[in-house]
């Protein structure tokens, strides 16, 4: 059933639908302007797998690690692991094994590389000229048990690079590729976080192709229309773009007291996935109610203003409830999980009131009957609402 206007005095949003509703121009602009000016940081996003300095400064882990760093490591370096593998026993492949350590050497990015030749600081035909003399090589063998197994042996690559930093996955990525006389299985952090950084990224343009085609597919199908669906996915690509960009201003480059650190890797991931099924269900309760009025009046405007006044109320309700849940999880002291609430609450917020409530019914209002277009529909009779 149509909502009928009051004779009496009109509510909050039905005086709110009719301000959008009669300004869609510059509504649709504003909301553009906004949501454009919180993207602009999104481009200088860093995201990093969280580390000790996720936790409070109070806490004795990280106090801890943070002391061992300090007195103990190396500045801006870090070590990567690799285990050289040989058909044969690794004695017998000493002169392989410095071939390959002398072409990890000669990579500008290594500063040192531990094994058995540093060790012993021998040569490969030193090493076996000495494991003929007995007496010798038991004084090699401590060397030899900690650095070599069998066929196998352990090379300690010192990187003049931090373990997440672009160079060191790069590196790690690199030499996993090479062909060299032996096989080389990397490890340590480094090779850690390249590996979850690809698996990500690699899999991301399958997982957003799946998620945006299975959307407008079943945007498509609820309401016949070609262009609904389409406007539906841009408006919630746009709204946690602005969020993104938001949530680099506040926490990468640290305002409003939040602590500096990178976004945490997972938070694009999940935040997308959680916001972006909730955006599409304030979508749906709008556009459905709509697509309803619509359906009998075969008016654009009187549907879109009807729809925003019947279903305002109810989308900036749930929206304030998961607003308040999640939001709550910024005031843990721990920097992924702050992350994480804030970024869902403030992509509900923006899409819950500047893009559903502003720039969806606007782009409704100035696309007019185009937005009901589909191929396979017959052409509605347009009625004039006043």
């Amino acid at each position: 059933m149509i909502l009928k206007e009051s004779k009496g005095k009109e509510s909050n949003w039905h005086s709110f639908a009719r301000f959008v509703m009669k300004r869609p121009v510059v509504m649709a602009l504003a909301a553009t302007i906004l949501l454009i000016i919180g993207m602009i940081p999104v481009g200088d996003m860093r995201l990093a797998i969280p580390e000790s300095d996720s936790l409070p400064t109070s806490y004795e882990s990280r106090t801890a690690f943070e002391k061992y760093k300090e007195t103990f490591a190396e500045k801006d370096k870090t070590i990567v692991y690799i285990i050289a593998s040989s058909d044969k026993d690794m004695v017998d492949s000493l002169e392989k094994l410095e071939n390959v350590i002398n072409d990890i050497q000669s990579d500008s990015l290594v500063s040192e590389v531990d094994s058995i030749f540093s060790a012993t600081q021998m040569s490969a035909d030193e090493l076996i000229a000495v494991s003929n003399i007995p007496e010798l090589e038991s004084q090699l063998a401590p060397a030899f048990e900690r650095l070599t197994n069998k066929n196998e042996a352990l090379l300690q690559v010192k990187l003049n690079a931090k373990n997440s930093s672009a160079e060191a996955k790069d590196w790690v990525r690199e030499w996993e590729k090479k062909k060299t006389d032996l096989i080389l299985k990397i490890g340590g952090e480094s090779k850690f976080h390249q590996e979850i950084f690809d698996e990500i990224f690699n899999k991301l343009p399958y997982s957003l192709a799946f998620i945006l085609i299975s959307t407008y597919i079943v945007l498509f199908i609820a309401f016949r229309s070609v262009l609904i669906p389409l406007k539906a996915i841009l408006m919630n690509v746009v709204s946690l773009g602005c969020t993104f960009g938001i949530i680099v201003w506040l926490f990468q480059e640290g305002h409003l007291r939040f602590h500096a650190s990178d976004i945490a890797l997972m938070i694009p991931v999940f935040a997308f996935s959680i916001v972006f099924g909730l955006s599409m269900d304030y979508e749906v309760f709008l556009i459905s109610r709509i697509y309803e009025i619509y359906l009998e009046t075969g008016n654009n405007n009187k549907a879109t203003l009807e729809g925003l006044i019947s279903t305002s109320k109810i989308i900036t309700s749930a929206a304030a409830i998961m607003i308040v849940i999640t939001g709550a999880f910024g005031f843990t002291g721990i920097i992924p999980v702050q992350q994480m609430g804030v970024t869902i609450a403030l992509a509900i917020f923006i899409d819950a009131t500047i893009v559903r409530m502003v720039l969806v019914p606007s782009l409704m209002k100035l696309l007019g009957d185009i937005n009901w277009w589909s191929p396979f529909h017959k052409k509605r009779r347009i009625k004039q609402y006043g």
